[in-house]
């Protein structure tokens, strides 16, 4: 059990590291020696885990999402059975995170809400949080910006009431640079990015309005 834990946590290191192959490869190991230990829980986290490596390192379009679906959906059965409410809703936001990834972007939707409501049950407030910026990335691609805004307003309201600053720094570089919604919509998302949030010191501070 300790070696897998440790091959496990290895993974984790390696995906911070951006080494997206060696973390596959780890965490593919680190499921085989779960599924020798024998640990429900256990083997659905790890089969969380190797479903995002999967869905990172598999181009658009691949095979990576059929592959990481099917090993979530193994997660879900699991954390049905143990009664896991956190587990359920890092399943649904790790199968809306393989829709978004593959730019299946109405897909995405429910199982992100689902996580949002998951979380909420579990009262894990951090997983909210990225649920509800989760929505609000899609609602961008989707070309809703109202929409969008109410998600971020929600979710990093969550954020700034834990102290903690990640999603604001994801909001500010990730929506605008690869959006595919033209230019037009990027040029506004910038704009509502720089007009809505602030970050000092350790807390962030929003003050949204539509543009």
């Amino acid at each position: 059990a300790s070696r897998a834990k440790a091959t496990e946590a290895l993974g984790g290191v390696l995906w911070w590291q951006g080494g997206v192959q060696e973390c596959l490869a780890t965490y593919r190991r680190a499921l085989e020696l779960q599924r020798e230990v024998g640990d429900p829980g256990e083997i659905a986290n790890a089969l969380y885990n190797m479903a995002l490596a999967v869905d990172f390192a598999s181009p658009q379009g691949g095979t990576g999402v059929a592959e990481s679906v099917a090993m979530l959906e193994e997660a879900e059965e699991i954390y049905r059975r143990l009664g896991d409410v956190g587990g359920l809703g890092d399943v649904a936001w790790g199968r809306g995170n393989a829709y978004l990834i593959d730019r299946d972007f109405a897909k995405a939707v429910e199982p992100f809400e689902a996580s949002v409501d998951y979380y909420e049950q579990a009262g894990n407030e951090f997983g909210r949080g990225w649920g509800l910026y989760e929505l609000g990335f899609v609602a961008i691609r989707r070309g809703d910006l109202e929409a969008a805004g109410r998600y971020f307003h929600d979710g990093l309201s969550l954020f700034a009431a834990h102290h903690d600053e990640s999603a604001a720094v994801m909001l500010i570089a990730g929506p605008v640079p690869d959006c595919a919604c033209g230019t037009r919509l990027c040029a506004r998302v910038a704009y509502w990015t720089r007009n809505s949030l602030s970050v000092v010191g350790p807390i962030v501070e929003i003050s949204w309005a539509p543009v």
